[in-house]
């Protein structure tokens, strides 16, 4: 088979999934590494036999509902590839607006010292480390994320030190910067999700109690005893969490606001020590 007829292939297979069609030509990029140019001449370039086969099995495996990138075995985020498997969730998109976000707030300094709780395959936390180059530390209470992480840590040539911690319990000093993507989402909500996340994303690493607040209050309970007067901490939450947050926040010292994602919907959660003014 030629890059065309495999690409043919794709698109009637997946022809029902959700965004199939780009994906049949995604998978081809992704797994043969293609270049523009091979793409206008497709029809002029024949697949091995090995080739085809690994195209097939991917397109099976992606009617199956496994996640596109469990399947070609990266993501990248921000423009970085980070080695993703089941071991961990998938980066969303829209969690690079936690480091837009910060890129701005640093536009004319950068933080000290940075921690990045739950951090799955270390996406946050070595992202950060890339942009400031300061002393970070990773974390996440699953060994198996954090060999994921050490990976990724390791082919971008990230200085993060990663430690095994549920949330702060084998953290050591204070920060003037920390991150969070937590489990957050409400156990009602979890026929909302796609497929492919209920059956194939970590539970543990998507789901938090009822209301899907228990890590996040947690969080909060204990941020004072981790932190320097001027921090900034950057959490994200699901979108239905903002007035029980606000609930639970308005005895504190911090200040506080919301974000919205692409969607303008409130995404993540700004604290701010007392000597920071919100903007």
């Amino acid at each position: 088979m030629n890059l065309y007829e495999i690409i043919k292939y794709g698109e009637e297979k997946l022809v029902n999934v959700d965004n199939g069609i780009n994906e049949a030509k995604y998978f081809a990029e992704d797994l043969f590494s293609l270049s523009k140019i091979d793409f206008i001449n497709a029809k002029d370039i024949e697949l091995t036999r090995i080739q085809s086969e690994k195209y097939i099995s991917a397109i099976d495996k992606r009617l199956q509902n496994i996640p596109y990138n469990y399947i070609v075995g990266f993501k990248e985020f921000y423009g970085r590839k980070f080695v993703v498997d089941e071991r961990v969730l998938v980066p969303r998109y829209e969690t690079e607006i936690m480091i837009d976000y910060l890129e701005k707030h640093y536009m004319n300094s950068k933080p000290e010292r940075i921690l990045d709780l739950c951090t799955g395959s270390g996406v946050i936390g070595i992202t950060l480390n890339k942009i400031f180059n300061v002393k970070t530390v990773i974390s996440d209470i699953s060994k198996s994320a954090l060999e994921v992480a050490k990976i990724n840590a390791n082919n971008l040539k990230a200085n993060v030190d990663i430690l095994e911690s549920d949330l702060f319990s084998n953290i050591n000093g204070k920060f003037d910067l920390i991150t969070m993507n937590p489990p957050y989402v409400p156990e009602d909500r979890k026929n909302k999700l796609q497929i492919e996340i209920q059956k194939y994303e970590p539970q543990h690493a998507i789901f938090a109690g009822d209301d899907g607040l228990y890590l996040i209050k947690k969080f909060i309970d204990e941020l004072d005893k981790y932190t320097e007067p001027n921090f900034i901490s950057i959490i994200e939450i699901d979108e239905t969490q903002k007035e029980k947050l606000i609930d639970y926040l308005k005895n504190r010292t911090f200040k506080f606001e919301f974000i919205k994602d692409f969607q303008n919907l409130n995404r993540f959660l700004i604290l701010k020590g007392s000597e920071i003014d919100v903007k």
